[in-house]
């Protein structure tokens, strides 16, 4: 299987290689960052510089277009995952930091955004101020002003805070664009288990910091006091909580949604505070997961990573690569083979296609979150046991 997965893994480079990224922005989860991620990895697999240097040219096209004014914040399609991607680069190798001085002036920039965006409640890890926090923590050992940046974050985050009578921490935000209704979102892109994942990369950081670790403590509570009865809902957690009691079960397993992600958080939040107890709960709930092989139960329409079948395959080959438990690599397979089906015509890359529900067709995309470019990320994964690229991920 491993040639059939080198094959695609080069289809995927060579056509994302041809293709015009003219419409393509500079960020990370949606643009020319994220291909450029792709690039150097695969450089480093195969051993070919030429694809690094491909790379770093959407490097530099990226920041042309933040010099020339593009200034938009976020993680997923802004300034704050363009650095982290940088960052990320430097810290593994890839590039020099010396040819990177301009990070110091983006900090600044992503600070104020930072403030503005929790100030006015918009926790979110793609669009609000814990994606920015994000990139702070990967960028905190290199300059002390994160840690700073970091520290105002977690007072604000504490601050805003909502804790129950049974000590249990949530947080609230717009839930619906539509009517407005405030909820507590539980899912890793946009909720709770963003909010867990980022307390406990900042309590492993900071060494257990005092207010972090009550939040983080306070935050899984929480989330595990929502949890349902799997054999009656087919899931463990629900995707949005309204009021404490009006549920919202949309998607069972994703890593944008669904109890595949929330597990992620929860073991990674219990490996940090070394409580077993929230390790094997998510062992459980990534086991329950595991069982699940309907396709029609989700609609899994896309290949890529956010909601679709690549990035339940990663998730699973990740929780392989932490337990060595088999239920995890069988799980695996199933959906690594589940996106290849997708994958109508051997000869050609066009045939991973994402699905635009609002046009009902699937259209060519080439970006990390939904796009060729998660899926190439992820065959290397399968190919050479490197997880690192997934930190954008809030995986490992």
């Amino acid at each position: 299987m491993s040639i059939l997965y080198k094959n695609i893994l080069n289809q995927i480079v060579t056509n994302t290689r041809k293709s015009s990224l003219h419409n393509y922005g500079p960020g990370l989860l949606t643009g020319k960052s994220g291909v450029a991620l792709l690039l150097f990895y695969y450089s480093r697999l195969v051993n070919d510089k030429t694809y690094a240097k491909d790379a770093g040219d959407l490097i530099i096209d990226a920041f042309h277009s933040i010099k020339e004014g593009f200034n938009f914040p976020t993680f997923c399609d802004g300034l704050s995952g363009f650095a982290w991607t940088v960052e990320h680069l430097v810290q593994n190798g890839f590039i020099s930091r010396k040819d990177v001085p301009f990070l110091d002036d983006l900090d600044e920039v992503l600070y104020k955004q930072m403030l503005k965006q929790i100030k006015n409640a918009e926790y979110d890890f793609l669009h609000g101020a814990i994606g920015i926090g994000v990139y702070f923590l990967d960028r905190a050992e290199e300059t002390k002003k994160c840690i700073e940046y970091l520290d105002e974050l977690i007072y604000e985050l504490d601050r805003q805070s909502i804790t129950n009578k049974n000590g249990s921490i949530k947080w609230e935000c717009v839930t619906d664009l539509e009517n407005g209704a405030i909820g507590c979102n539980i899912g890793l892109a946009h909720g709770m288990a963003s909010i867990i994942a980022f307390l406990a990369k900042y309590v492993e950081f900071v060494n257990n910091q005092k207010k972090a670790l009550v939040l983080l403590n306070g935050a899984v509570k929480y989330v595990l006091s929502q949890r349902l009865d799997v054999i009656k809902h087919g899931m463990n957690f629900p995707n949005v909580v309204f009021n404490d009691n009006l549920l919202t079960k949309n998607r069972k397993i994703g890593w944008c949604h669904g109890d595949t992600g929330i597990a992620i958080a929860l073991y990674n939040a219990g490996k940090v505070t070394k409580n077993v107890a929230w390790q094997n709960i998510a062992i459980s709930v990534m086991s329950d997961s595991a069982k699940i092989r309907n396709l029609k139960l989700d609609n899994f329409k896309d290949p890529g990573l956010c909601h679709g079948s690549i990035g339940i395959a990663h998730m699973f080959n990740w929780f392989y690569n932490e337990t060595k438990n088999k239920i995890f690599k069988e799980a695996s397979a199933f959906w690594l083979n589940e996106t290849l089906k997708k994958q109508k015509f051997k000869k050609s890359i066009e045939d991973f296609e994402k699905w635009f529900p609002g046009e009902s067709n699937y259209k060519q995309e080439y970006s990390l979150l939904v796009g060729v470019t998660g899926i190439g990320l992820s065959l290397i994964s399968v190919l050479s046991n490197e997880f690192k690229w997934d930190r954008c991920l809030l995986i490992s």
